[in-house]
């Protein structure tokens, strides 16, 4: 719950704290500092845990601490291997529900934002939330924060409001404002987007009152990147405008925090903000973005960043003789392709990533040719990982 006091308590465990009940309570330990914002804390104390499994051997305690390390790994940006990963645990820790549960959303996370899919997503998001028993805010929230960015990228921001409405109606209730670092965020985005100003500043203030006195760096980070995005609502400001400091404050929080995903999106919505106020600068803002996230394999934000880039009007046109892909999917034909082989219709794949009709249908055409297919139920077994 990130009360300063907690940190006395842990000073104070028996040195000689060992076995079972050891890798209990720093498994427990490292996932709360995780969800908190203090990395090197959590290392440490998952560094004991995994310790104290290797000297007994026990299948349940190595499960808690495998998944508590998969769900880390995820928040600090290692995504590289840690699907098959995920993929894994999740097999493998089906009788447990609360460590299947955090497999579930890691592998729904990741099936997002490193492929793109989307509804495949949205069905590992929804049965986290079905399968876990005693979540302490990292499985409800964060499922809930990813299906609010689908939908944000989608261009439907009342559905994505919808999204977090549930959770946050849990939140209000046990006051556990610590546990909304990742849904907070896009909410006010999606409130804003939405045309309600006034919900997004009172859902900030809400937070900010949440956390006065918690010690959760992580909150106070997204608590920055809420105010930011409120610069939006703010009109032309004289002078400097406020809105790039802000911005500044609240991805070099993040980075510090080691949490390179919200970093790149807080890059991203200065990006973006910028663009839309038709100020200088936006254009090489989301060019940082897409480079940090593609640092990270977040290959479906990627395209999100490009395509706000073509509506802006601000892609460049490539060169006669530039280097092609061959006989090679592009990124968006293996985008599209990937849909495609989900069964989505040209027409949904089109709506999905905001591109037209005849762009999917040469996309889908182009993909068919190069893997060798003939038909789009055969295209999932050759896009291969």
């Amino acid at each position: 719950m990130g009360a300063p006091s907690a940190w006395q308590a842990v000073a104070d465990l028996p040195g000689t704290l060992t076995g079972e009940a050891a890798a209990r309570v720093y498994a427990n330990l490292a996932g709360a500092a995780n969800s908190l914002g203090h990395p090197e804390r959590a290392r440490a104390f998952q560094a004991r845990a995994w310790q104290e499994v290797r000297t007994n051997h026990a299948p349940y305690l190595e499960a808690f601490v495998e998944t508590t390390d998969v769900v880390a790994a995820f928040t600090s940006g290692r995504w590289k291997g840690l699907l098959a990963r995920a993929e894994r645990a999740e097999a493998q820790y089906q009788d447990v529900p609360d460590f299947h549960a955090e497999a579930l959303l890691v592998c729904g996370l990741l099936r997002l934002h490193t492929r793109g899919q989307t509804d495949v997503a949205r069905r590992l998001l929804e049965r986290a939330v079905e399968t876990t028993a005693l979540d302490t805010g990292v499985v409800l929230t964060a499922a809930a924060a990813a299906v609010a960015r689908i939908h944000l990228a989608a261009g439907r921001p009342s559905q994505a409001v919808q999204a977090g409405e549930g959770v946050l109606h849990h939140v209000r209730r046990t006051g556990a404002w610590v546990w909304a670092t990742a849904l907070v965020p896009p909410t006010v985005e999606a409130l804003i987007r939405d045309g309600r100003p006034g919900e997004a500043h009172h859902l900030v203030t809400e937070l900010a009152a949440g956390i006065t006195d918690r010690d959760a760096p992580a909150a106070r980070a997204a608590l920055l990147t809420c105010r930011a995005l409120l610069t939006a609502t703010d009109g032309p400001q004289p002078g400097p405008a406020p809105s790039d400091v802000l911005y500044a404050s609240a991805a070099d929080a993040w980075t510090r925090l080691e949490r390179p995903y919200e970093a790149a999106y807080v890059k991203e919505a200065l990006g973006v903000h910028l663009l839309a106020s038709g100020v200088p600068g936006g254009r090489t803002v989301l060019h940082e973005a897409i480079a940090a996230y593609q640092d990270i394999d977040a290959a479906w934000d990627v395209l999100r960043c490009q395509r706000e880039l073509r509506e802006q009007g601000q892609t460049t046109v490539r060169r006669p003789g530039a280097l092609g892909y061959g006989d090679h999917l592009s990124p968006r034909e293996r985008a599209v392709a990937r849909l495609a082989a989900l069964g989505l219709s040209n027409r949904e794949i089109a709506s999905e990533l905001v591109l037209s009709h005849r762009t999917v249908e040469h996309h889908v055409a182009r993909a068919l040719r190069k893997l060798g297919v003939s038909s789009r139920t055969e295209i999932g077994p050759h896009l291969g990982p």
